[in-house]
């Protein structure tokens, strides 16, 4: 066709993971949970469970 400067051909692409927390290395877990114990190595622990941050991830 004329005019046309380039075509890319559209594939599909799988997903690297659908599991975001396990991905990031976080517990799947509720920290504020009284059943399920947070290790003190967590980073939940460390970051205070998320008090004061902002937390992004920008999957593309």
């Amino acid at each position: 066709l004329p005019g046309v400067v380039s075509v890319f051909l559209n594939r599909e692409h799988k997903l690297h993971t659908t599991r975001s927390w396990g991905f990031l290395g976080l517990e799947d877990g509720d920290p504020k949970s009284e059943t399920e114990e947070i290790p003190s190595f967590s980073l939940w622990r460390k970051a205070g469970f998320g008090k004061d941050v902002i937390v992004a991830n920008l999957d593309t």
